[in-house]
């Protein structure tokens, strides 16, 4: 346990209740675990993997109920180092807090990057505010740095027109909440100047502008609850309070050899959500590098999945439509491929074709995949797949979409 994880007497209160602040989210998360078969041996293959590790469920151990008890006895265990880390931080009892919280977040991490390919903002949120907790020094001033630059990095990839200009509300049947359609571009553009310039306010040594900043926060999460639910401000509501408002701000500190990681960890956080920028063509139609960094609901995606199955022996013809109206659904590529690679290796002596259309904010369905060897794709992760087309005005237009509910 780094000594730096033994707080100060004057900032016991408030790194106790960060503490407590950072493990109700991961309470959430793993009750949500616990219940699901999803990520258990009897799991549906097509909850999708890494592209880097795409025979990630060979890596699941746990089996959910009906089919078997290991699964909820594991999280029995789980529930049980909860209890651990509070009463560690009832008692005091650092080393036995330190050890409780890296559990969990080593589960974390297997569940989201091993076993699982569906992390939210919220999750990427719990593991970085963990890696400060658990690791950095000087937590006071790092935890909330690190908090307001997330906000900065979310602020990046609404940079489309789906956030300028709004078309990712409008495009709904229910249109932008509360506010309505007419004025859904400039709301947008107050979230997105918000989180890349009034974010920053936070730190400020002033309280008027930092409260002015906190309160601006604090409703933007509470409105976030009409699309998102309690997930994602179960990560971010409870610690936006801790550390900008029931606490003083301290002061910064600057990089010596103490901080050093610490800043480069930040960098490091730049560089991944970056990523997606170096691969051609736009990553909100192709999804390409998705999951690298922050990325949210940044597009309303509409998707039709089509493949053609052809037994090669006896010539038969099969087809299998998969539609997605869910305006949060990705529609990433490389998950629907997953499948069909699946359903090739169960099926040998057959062959597939795909066809995938794919609209966003409500634009027209182009087709971006036609391949009539399926089972011969293979994905790459940092570079572009020619396989997935992105110039729109050079494909085919095989209709438009109805308004989607969510």
């Amino acid at each position: 346990m780094p000594s730096s994880f033994v707080p100060g007497t004057s900032y016991s209160t408030e790194f106790k209740l960060t503490v407590a602040c950072l493990l109700i989210p991961y309470f959430v998360s793993f009750s949500r675990f616990a219940d699901s078969i999803g990520n258990s041996l009897s799991g549906d293959s097509f909850v999708g993997c890494w592209s880097y590790l795409p025979n990630c469920q060979d890596f699941n151990f746990l089996q959910a109920l009906p089919l078997g008890y290991s699964q909820t006895i594991f999280y029995a265990g789980i529930f049980l180092v909860f209890l651990l880390a509070i009463e560690g931080l009832l008692k005091n009892r650092w080393k036995q807090v330190w050890w409780a919280l890296l559990g969990l977040f080593v589960w974390k991490l297997y569940t989201m990057f091993i076993i699982g390919s569906h992390p939210g903002n919220y999750d990427y949120y719990d593991i970085v505010l963990s890696v400060v907790v658990l690791f950095f020094p000087f937590k006071a001033w790092f935890l909330r740095l690190t908090f307001v630059f997330l906000y900065f990095l979310a602020a990046t990839i609404k940079i489309h027109e789906g956030w300028i200009l709004g078309t990712y509300f409008t495009s709904l049947q229910t249109g932008l909440a509360i506010f309505g359609n007419e004025i859904a571009p400039l709301v947008t553009g107050i979230v997105i100047v918000g989180q890349i310039v009034g974010a920053w306010f936070l730190l400020s040594s002033d309280p008027v502008k930092r409260n002015i900043a906190f309160l601006f926060f604090f409703v933007f999460h509470l409105y976030s609850i009409v699309y998102v639910g309690w997930r994602y401000p179960s990560s971010d509501l409870f610690m936006l309070c801790t550390l900008f408002y029931l606490y003083q701000n301290p002061a910064p500190v600057g990089v010596t050899k103490k901080t050093v990681v610490a800043y480069g960890f930040l960098l490091l956080l730049l560089i991944f959500q970056f990523i997606p920028k170096l691969i051609p063509g736009d990553q909100k139609f192709t999804l390409e590098g998705n999951n690298f960094g922050l990325y949210m609901f940044e597009a309303n995606h509409q998707c039709i999945s089509t493949v053609l199955a052809t037994d090669t022996k006896t010539g038969e013809l099969s087809t299998s439509t998969t539609m997605s109206i869910n305006a949060q659904h990705r529609c990433n590529p490389l998950f629907y491929m997953q499948r069909i690679h699946k359903t090739c290796k169960d099926n040998p002596q057959n062959t597939y074709s795909w066809t995938f259309d794919h609209s966003i904010n409500g634009g027209p369905f182009y087709r971006m995949i036609a391949e009539v060897d399926a089972c011969g794709l293979r994905y790459t992760t940092l570079t572009k797949n020619s396989w997935i087309k992105y110039k729109t005005s050079e494909l085919e237009i095989i209709g438009y979409p109805l308004k989607n509910y969510y």
